[in-house]
């Protein structure tokens, strides 16, 4: 295979181009992907499409949970391990002792609570609300079983739960789907 990698001639725009397709709904719905080049080519074996754009475009498109266009709750996010580290190492003693029991775990308040003047000690503008905090609880026990019980468990037992992996099995499931993705998209060519 080749590496696909976007040019980094305009360094501004590869930087933003996250913020910019998270705030088109580009991980949203498939229909508002960015095409910035219309320029369509095929691959050589199974002649599927390619545009030009500077990645691949999926053959299956599993959009985001419309729950992330909320900025703050996409930054809450990305402080979820720092805080679950401190939490775990200080409260080591009061954590499940095995990953089932971590998986039927209720958060206790006091994490909520904690969590919450975390973000806002971190930034004024990291306030989330309870129902927020409570949308990312699985995100979070997934954290702490990464900490307590290693990635491999972790990834192992709260995988059911994640959006792509079930499309994944769907889609494997359903042989006509499936036969439709390995088809060559145009076998003329």
């Amino acid at each position: 295979g080749r590496s696909i990698q976007r040019n980094y001639e305009n360094r501004n725009s590869y930087e933003n181009d996250f913020g910019d397709r998270l705030q088109h709904g580009d991980f949203f719905e498939s229909d508002s992907i960015l095409t910035k080049n219309q320029s369509i080519h095929y691959t050589k074996v199974l002649n599927r499409k390619v545009t030009s754009y500077g990645g691949i475009t999926p053959d299956i498109f599993i959009g985001l949970d419309s729950a992330y266009r909320n900025v703050q709750l996409l930054n809450a996010k990305s402080y979820i391990s720092e805080f679950v580290y401190r939490f775990v190492s200080e409260n080591k003693e009061s954590m499940p002792s095995n990953i089932k029991i971590l998986s039927d775990w209720e958060i206790p308040i006091r994490f909520y609570k904690s969590f919450s003047e975390f973000l806002e000690s971190e930034s004024p503008d990291n306030k989330i609300n309870s129902e927020q905090l409570v949308y990312l609880s699985d995100e979070i026990k997934q954290n702490i079983s990464m900490l307590l019980f290693g990635k491999d468990n972790a990834d192992n037992y709260f995988m059911h739960n994640d959006d792509f992996i079930k499309k994944a099995i769907q889609i494997i499931r359903n042989k006509s789907t499936l036969k439709e993705i390995l088809t060559p998209a145009h076998p003329d060519l």
